[in-house]
């Protein structure tokens, strides 16, 4: 066992990456919100990119560590509260057994993920007070007890601004953009989009001034992945997120790009964006870039933890 659900989050889930050839079958990928802070946290205490990560929303959940661990969290929180005293994100930090872990209400950003050495057995469902969560294997690296500590950090911290943006969002033009004239899309690109009460890992509803059409066509129900963005008859979008449906028959006027999903899954209910369009030749240099930012990230992370434990 590795850690205690003390008090439960708003929504605290354990998720991977997406499952991959099951859609056709009607399955979502699903997997984390925010596939970049799930594989810094996982480098950061040197697991394979796939490992199960601890996902937690607003106002997340407190935990008690069950034994002596190396851990590390990323994405909303940027501070939290481990027996009262302050640690930081994006960094790896040795805790002590017993110790208890709570994270502010910060509004910034929206999901925190936190990763354990070797990684969580996977848990399906929302997690309630009282589950127990252990982890999936044992760990490559040892490290001597940290005495009356309460935690140890290693030294070091990555650095994950880059990753992300905030005003903007860059999406491809989809099969359906016919639905809008020119002066359409163009005031459609005019537009701030708000994140919608009614949001969740399934869609985010975009609150905007409506978006004016033609009258939308029938169109069958057509495959759909995470990004699509369509467009309802009340002018509204709909964003598909992680636990998207696999088909849909609103008109698919755009997908947002994949290098952008991460910032769009950490923008909280209420903050609002613009989007632009980009063409497909600059959606996959976009990601080809940040996923070369991404692996040296990883590298680095590699190195630093092979280097801390082996001076131990």
């Amino acid at each position: 066992m590795s850690i205690q659900i003390v008090k439960a989050g708003i929504l605290d889930s354990l998720q991977g990456l997406p499952s991959k050839g099951k859609q056709h079958e009607g399955f979502s990928p699903g997997g984390s919100m925010d596939l970049l802070a799930h594989r810094i946290a996982n480098a950061l205490v040197g697991n394979k990119k796939e490992a199960i990560v601890l996902e937690m929303h607003l106002p997340a959940a407190t935990i008690v560590f069950t034994k002596e661990t190396l851990f590390a969290f990323t994405g909303a929180a940027t501070t939290a509260l481990l027996n009262n005293e302050t640690v930081y994100a994006n960094q790896p930090i040795v805790v002590n057994a017993g110790s208890i872990l709570s994270f502010h209400n910060q509004q910034d950003s929206a999901r925190i993920y936190m990763a354990v050495q070797g990684g969580f057995i996977f848990k399906k469902g929302r997690l309630q007070k009282n589950d127990a969560l252990a982890s999936a294997h044992s760990f490559d690296y040892h490290f001597e007890g940290i005495g009356q500590l309460h935690a140890l950090a290693l030294g070091w911290t990555a650095n994950t601004q880059e990753f992300y943006r905030t005003n903007s969002i860059r999406c491809i033009q989809g099969p359906n953009i016919h639905v809008l004239d020119t002066k359409e899309i163009a005031d459609f690109q005019n537009t701030r989009f708000e994140i919608d009460l009614q949001s969740n890992r399934m869609g985010f509803r975009l609150k905007s001034k409506p978006i004016q059409h033609s009258i939308l066509p029938e169109l069958l129900s057509t495959a759909v992945t995470k990004g699509t963005l369509q467009l309802t008859p009340s002018g509204q979008l709909i964003v598909l997120m992680a636990d998207h449906q696999t088909t849909g028959g609103y008109p698919r006027i755009g997908t947002v790009i994949s290098a952008d999903m991460a910032s769009l899954a950490q923008m909280p209910i209420g903050s609002s964006f613009s989007i632009s369009w980009v063409s497909m030749l600059e959606a996959e240099a976009l990601l080809l870039q940040q996923e070369s930012n991404l692996q040296q990230l990883e590298n680095a992370c590699k190195f630093r933890l092979q280097e801390y434990f082996s001076e131990k």
